[in-house]
């Protein structure tokens, strides 16, 4: 992959993404990364590009356009994030955020069970839903 192509995905992310992480059902922090828009061929050239998955939402009302979204977990943000990092504006915080959680993370398995792990796992995740708030930052 090219440079171009790593600032183009910053761009996207910066602009129609979301990068954030959540808690699963098995107490697990899970980095994501996910861009959302209603042009297809973009989506589909981020699947093929970068991995991930891609799925269609309908348009709430027949005068909305379908939805497209490109969602990535753990292991491709480790290879794209990194590269993508230094082009990003908007998104750049919770991106060196989601690589600090990855960070503490092997694949496929939690780093270090012990408490302070799940600790600095749940800090770094309070301050992404924090920043990802909607609404009027006061």
């Amino acid at each position: 992959m090219t440079e171009t192509q790593f600032a183009y995905l910053a761009g996207l992310i910066d602009g129609e993404g979301t990068v954030g992480a959540w808690r699963n059902s098995r107490g697990y922090y899970q980095p994501q990364v996910s861009i959302t828009m209603t042009h297809e061929p973009t989506i589909l050239w981020l699947q093929a590009t970068f991995g991930g998955n891609v799925h269609m939402e309908k348009g709430q009302t027949d005068k909305h356009k379908a939805k497209w979204k490109w969602q990535c977990m753990s292991s491709p943000i480790r290879e794209f994030l990194p590269k993508a990092l230094p082009y990003m504006i908007t998104k750049h915080r919770q991106a060196e955020l989601v690589l600090q959680l990855l960070g503490m993370r092997q694949r496929g398995a939690n780093v270090g069970s012990g408490l302070n792990n799940v600790e600095a796992q749940a800090a770094i995740c309070s301050e992404l839903k924090e920043i990802n708030r909607r609404g009027v930052a006061v």
